[in-house]
């Protein structure tokens, strides 16, 4: 892209200037939100065990937290385009059952794009457990060769492969959320879509944009409230997707390339 990471930021930070209360409030609620839900499922993965709690966890943030995160980044994309709505907006995916339908597709959706590439990464993995395991062997009659002993951390390694490719794979749907919050009008495999065309050509820059912030991280951990700094990169991640999607419609017009779909972000 053509504007630079600090050009961004500069606009980030001049937007959360004027919103810094409302913006507290609303990551305030959604770390309450996300409290309470860890709670309910600790108390009762404490009465009916570990397996409870993790399935109850999952659930909570898929049918309850994902509504409201998705809405705290239309919250902060109004802010973005000078729109300072009330803050009960952040609940605007739970207004009505095909906005709230609509924001569980697209995690789902998404999830499980992720969760496949996940899956394929991992074959080596499998083959290598199974050619170090006993079962196989076991089948076969024969003993265990000396040299699987060696493939525990070749398997380790694969781990690490896998979820680094699969990492690299996520970043083809990082606009998604700022698409959905920006054109209403788009269907879920139109987000989707759109995401993972304009993404091909910026989501290494959006990588190094992301690394960028590793400073800001640690001062979150170690001296300023996370509440002021996760509005702050939520503006910075809406800020920068807004120009990547411009980017890519500038040189698809220069290219005259009408046939590759171009897409306009709206309040």
């Amino acid at each position: 892209m053509s504007v630079s990471t600090a050009k961004i930021k500069l606009i980030a930070k001049s937007i959360l200037k004027e919103n810094y209360i409302s913006s507290a409030i609303a990551t305030v609620i959604a770390f309450s939100a996300i409290l309470l839900c860890s709670n309910v499922a600790a108390v009762l993965g404490f009465v009916f065990g570990e397996v409870v709690a993790v399935g109850i966890t999952s659930l909570m943030w898929f049918f309850v937290l994902t509504p409201l995160l998705f809405g705290i980044t239309r919250y902060f994309w109004r802010m973005c385009c000078g729109v300072k709505d009330n803050l009960v907006c952040i609940f605007y995916y739970y207004s009505s059952f095909q906005l709230y339908f609509k924001a569980l597709q697209l995690a789902f959706r998404l999830f499980i794009r992720i969760f496949g590439c996940f899956l394929i990464f991992s074959i080596p993995v499998v083959i290598a457990k199974l050619i170090s395991g006993s079962w196989l062997y076991s089948v076969l009659g024969v003993a265990i060769p000396i040299w699987t002993v060696n493939f525990a951390n070749i398997i380790n390694f694969l781990i690490y492969i896998a979820v680094i490719l699969t990492v690299f794979s996520a970043l083809k749907f990082y606009l998604a959320p700022m698409i959905l919050v920006a054109n209403e009008d788009l269907t879920v495999p139109q987000i989707i879509r759109f995401s993972a065309v304009i993404s091909n050509k910026t989501y290494f820059d959006y990588l190094f944009f992301a690394f960028s912030f590793i400073g800001w991280i640690l001062l979150s951990v170690l001296v300023i409230p996370v509440i002021f700094t996760i509005p702050y990169f939520i503006i910075a991640y809406l800020v920068y997707a807004s120009y990547a999607v411009s980017s890519y419609n500038e040189k698809i017009f220069k290219n005259n390339q009408g046939n590759i779909p171009t897409y306009v972000a709206g309040v």
